[in-house]
C-alpha cells in the first residue's frame, strides 16, 4: 500500500496539486480539511476520483458530509480512534 501525506499546513493549491498528481483511491482527512478539498472539486481545481473517503479525528457535520460525498461522488465513513491504550501500555514500561 503506498500512503501520500498532504499537511493541512500547506498552501490549498500545493495539497490539490499533490492529490491531482496522486489520484488517491482513498481520501483520509479531518472533517474540515475534507469540506475545504470538497470546495477544491466543486470549482474544478481538484481532479480526484476517491472510492472512498474516511472523515477522523473531528466531528462531521451531516450538511459537511454530504458536500463532501457530493463533491466526490463516493461514500464517507466517519471514524474516531484513541490513544489512550497505547499511552497506558507505554507508561507500564517505564
Amino acid at each position: 500500500m503506498q500512503i501520500a501525506r498532504f499537511p493541512v499546513t500547506w498552501p490549498i493549491a500545493e495539497i490539490a496539486a499533490g492529490l491531482n498528481a496522486y489520484r488517491p483511491t482513498t481520501l483520509v482527512g479531518y472533517a474540515s480539511a475534507l469540506t475545504v478539498l470538497a470546495a477544491e472539486a466543486r470549482a474544478g481545481r481538484l481532479r480526484i476520483a476517491p472510492r472512498r473517503i474516511v472523515s477522523t479525528a473531528e466531528p462531521l457535520a451531516p450538511h459537511a458530509r454530504s458536500a463532501i460525498e457530493q463533491a466526490f461522488g463516493a461514500p464517507l465513513s466517519n471514524t474516531w480512534g484513541t490513544w489512550e491504550p497505547w499511552a497506558r501500555a507505554s507508561a507500564s514500561r517505564g
